[in-house]
């Protein structure tokens, strides 16, 4: 078990985004030295997955699906079905992702909040386009596809053909995935929980 310790950024950013993207960068480094390590799980300290199985069930999915036509990807970056909205545009989560050592490092090789964020804004410096704000997950996925020369049209018809193309949302359930934060006792949150009502 390794621990990477690392000098924080000056400025949080957004929603604190730019410790994450600092974190994430670190440990991928260290990984990187390793070089039998293949595929990577990016996933929070707060989370767990208790079927035994899950590596080779996330692995699996991406031996299954692979992508068709590409020029940037390896293969396939997988996002949890947990925070991964299909009516938010570019919404992929950044909670749980899986994915090849080096697609791993390409997606999260995104500058600091506010570094990044001029570059997908065009005349405007108020973050939302079309009605989506560009913020954490959102500004993680919108820039990387932008670094991969995609042009972004900020509507949900793009927003699911890159995630059919190009990457994979999985059931979390099938993990037996648990979120220690929040309504954590409702182990369906923000899927069925009858004593909420939840726009997602």
């Amino acid at each position: 078990l390794l621990f990477v310790i690392s000098k924080p950024p000056i400025y949080g950013g957004e929603l604190n985004i730019n410790f994450q993207i600092k974190s994430v960068n670190e440990g991928l480094k260290l990984i990187k030295k390793f070089k039998k390590i293949k595929y990577v799980l990016k996933t929070r300290t707060d989370c767990r997955f208790y079927n035994p199985n899950s590596f080779l069930y996330l692995k699996n999915m991406i031996i299954n699906f692979p992508i068709k036509k590409n020029n940037f990807l390896e293969k396939r970056i997988l996002f949890s079905s947990v925070a991964t909205c299909k009516f938010r545009v570019y919404g992929a989560t950044d909670i749980t992702q899986f994915a090849t050592v080096n697609d791993m490092i390409n997606y999260w090789s995104v500058p600091y909040y506010e570094d990044g964020l001029s570059d997908l804004l065009t005349n405007s410096k108020k973050p939302v386009i079309k009605g989506t704000p560009i913020l954490s997950e959102i500004y993680l996925f919108a820039h990387f596809i932008h670094r991969c020369q995609i042009n972004l049209d900020w509507s949900l018809k793009h927003w699911w053909g890159l995630l059919k193309e190009y990457f994979l949302v999985f059931d979390s359930h099938s993990l037996d995935f648990f979120w220690d934060k929040y309504d954590k006792n409702s182990e369906m949150r923000f899927l069925t929980t009858y004593s909420e009502n939840y726009p997602r």
